[in-house]
């Protein structure tokens, strides 16, 4: 122990050491710097007196502070990366713009990047950093654009729960069931379905569930009426109703009237 202090070249092996700065709790408690004079670590008490391990830039700015004991600012165990973590987050990731973030690399060189901007969470690929989705600041998932622009091609899922697709040149959205028939899609009003849009022996059919099935089957040439499973239903569905009629009717081919043509 010295007044000046501890001057060591080479290495040095002991039970236990201990190194205080009596002076002032606010500096530099123990330091290590490289053969150029520059800080590599330091261990240090912060301005708010929490004892902590420091990382620190060449200029002497934090790089990685890791709080070692809790108290009205930190919780200890918390991490900050270029700046103070803040209480009840165990990692903190802090810089001047919308590149400072996380990066994911796998050993073939390939790396997904997760960063803020503005109040949004953004996810890039590795491809020139190109931006692939974002939760903004409102919560609206983005997949494909970075905006909530109705006529940008993209996916929007809405915080409110709306679902927005827009394509450019091709279909915006694709339904496939496999192996058996049935439902496609179901509509529901209140948690209650109200119609299904289905398939049955590789045909369309489309309808409501409210009271007696009325669906129409769609196949070769025809429209025909149909369960809500897709099967035939014969002389039990109307077409328009008193207070709701077609008006004009045009054929080309003969009209059957009760089995009679």
């Amino acid at each position: 122990t010295s007044a000046t202090g501890i001057d060591v070249t080479g290495t040095v092996t002991a039970d236990g050491l201990t190194v205080q700065n009596a002076n002032d709790v606010t500096t530099n408690t123990a330091e290590f710097r490289n053969d150029n004079g520059n800080r590599t670590f330091r261990f240090a008490q912060n301005t708010v007196g929490d004892a902590d391990l420091l990382l620190e830039k060449n200029d002497g700015t934090d790089a990685v502070l890791i709080s070692t004991h809790g108290n009205s600012y930190f919780n200890g165990g918390n991490v900050g990366i270029g700046g103070t973590p803040d209480s009840g987050r165990k990692l903190h990731i802090e810089g001047g713009d919308a590149t400072v973030g996380i990066t994911l690399k796998d050993t073939a060189g390939s790396q997904f990047g997760i960063n803020s901007d503005g109040g949004s969470l953004i996810f890039k690929s590795d491809t020139a950093g190109s931006e692939r989705m974002r939760i903004d600041s409102s919560g609206n998932l983005l997949v494909g654009k970075t905006g909530t622009a109705f006529g940008t091609a993209g996916i929007e899922a809405r915080a409110g729960g709306t679902l927005w697709a827009t394509a450019s040149g091709t279909n915006a959205a694709s339904f496939n069931r496999l192996s058996t028939d049935g439902a496609i899609a179901y509509f529901n009003k209140d948690g209650t379905t109200v119609g299904s849009i289905g398939t049955t022996g590789g045909k369309l059919y489309i309808g409501t569930q409210d009271g007696s099935d009325a669906f129409l089957r769609f196949e070769s040439n025809e429209i025909s009426p149909c369960a809500h499973e897709g099967s035939f239903r014969d002389n039990v569905i109307n077409l328009g109703k008193s207070v709701s009629r077609f008006k004009d009717l045009y054929l080309s081919g003969g009209v059957y009237l009760g089995g009679t043509g």
